[in-house]
């Protein structure tokens, strides 16, 4: 086991949210205006700002190309981290793929995983990874290992909506331990499909947030109570998120498409509505795809948090009701967003991530408009 890691990641994890008070008087909301023609743009320390057009191949070519020696970097550094507490993660590895593990490795364990997926994905999607591979230079199993790393784990994170004055505020935060690496914002323009975005870091090809053009915003948290039996043998939800976003024009769509799939994982997943004002969380699982919380006429905030952090979120639930406020008083309470957190309100979107020292909860905010990133 990694000490040195772990010992520093907690001190890091402690300090942030004893100082989170502090923190917030010197965060900042800075507004960018990306430039046409400019197909990557640094936003901040540790993000960056990609343009894609084309076919999946395309896209994912030209991906490589410009993030090359980041996602070389960055991928690499996690190969090793994985490695380096690999004692940690398969301890919890779930039995269907420990048992057929010849040796406790959790690469191994990783590409196995990618095997019990592989019937089940899509073209797009096997193109996109060979498309990053071939633009980064980077070998292909390499980059299907660290993806793959982010199926056999788990993580709490939260997803918020509400009903305001100036249409729907979301909130979408993510927990997950890792080390320092570079996330993307990525912005896809699939040929003859919907454009929208995704964030994460800069060598995982899916996305655990999203948003599209036509309104949709997808987020998702582990289930802390079983849902139904999982053989682990279908499409990774960051993987189905693409398909959502290049096809899906309102929730009912996304839905079917995550009816029609075959579903893998114990999740919340948030599809929120913001040109239609709308909201939904479902339990997802391979058994069932059921409707958890929604709007209603009695109800215009739904939310998903651990059960550790309900009683205290219930409470402040409608605290905030723009961007800016969910920045300053949402986040300080519940101390959420250990990689990123992304909002939208009022046809922009605010981002943050974390850096050296600072979670991204505590972390100054780019904040940009959508419609500039979608001309």
């Amino acid at each position: 086991m990694n000490i040195i890691f772990w010992t520093i990641y907690y001190i890091k994890c402690a300090i942030n949210i004893i100082l989170a008070k502090i923190f917030n008087y010197f965060k900042s909301i800075n507004t960018h205006k990306p430039k046409k023609n400019v197909n990557k743009k640094e936003l901040s320390d540790y993000l960056f700002l990609i343009n894609l057009e084309g076919t999946y191949y395309e896209m994912g070519k030209q991906y490589g190309k410009l993030m090359k020696e980041i996602i070389q970097k960055d991928n690499q550094r996690f190969i090793n981290f994985i490695k380096s507490t690999q004692n940690i993660y398969l301890k919890r590895l779930n039995p269907l793929i420990k048992n057929k593990l010849q040796k406790n490795d959790i690469i191994e364990a990783c590409y196995l995983m990618y095997i019990n997926c592989l019937y089940f994905l899509p073209t797009n999607i096997t193109d996109y990874f060979k498309g990053v591979s071939e633009g980064a230079e980077i070998d292909l199993k390499e980059l299907i290992v660290t993806n793959y790393f982010y199926e056999l784990m788990e993580n709490h994170c939260i997803m918020y909506a509400k009903k305001t004055d100036k249409g729907l505020l979301g909130i979408r935060t993510l927990d997950l331990c890792s080390p320092i690496l570079s996330q993307s914002l990525t912005v896809f323009n699939p040929k003859g499909k919907n454009k929208y975005i995704t964030l994460g870091h800069s060598f995982v090809l899916g996305a655990a947030t999203m948003i599209s053009e036509k309104g949709l915003m997808l987020g998702e948290s582990f289930y802390d109570y079983s849902l139904g039996k999982d053989e682990r043998k279908g499409i990774p939800f960051y993987l189905l998120f693409h398909q959502i976003m290049s096809e899906a024009n309102n929730i009912q769509e996304a839905k079917n498409i995550m009816k029609d799939a075959n579903r893998i994982g114990n999740l919340q997943i948030s599809v929120f509505d913001y040109l239609e004002n709308d909201a939904v969380i479902y339990n997802y699982s391979p058994s069932d795809l059921i409707k958890n919380q929604n709007f209603s006429s009695n109800t215009y905030v739904i939310y998903s948090v651990t059960p550790g952090e309900k009683e205290r979120f219930e409470k402040h639930k409608n605290d905030f009701n723009n961007a800016e406020e969910a920045i300053h008083n949402m986040l300080p309470m519940v101390k959420s967003g250990e990689l990123h957190v992304m909002i939208y309100h009022n046809n922009y979107i605010y981002i943050s991530v974390t850096t050296d020292i600072i979670q991204s909860y505590n972390n100054n905010f780019v904040k940009l408009n959508l419609k500039d990133l979608f001309n």
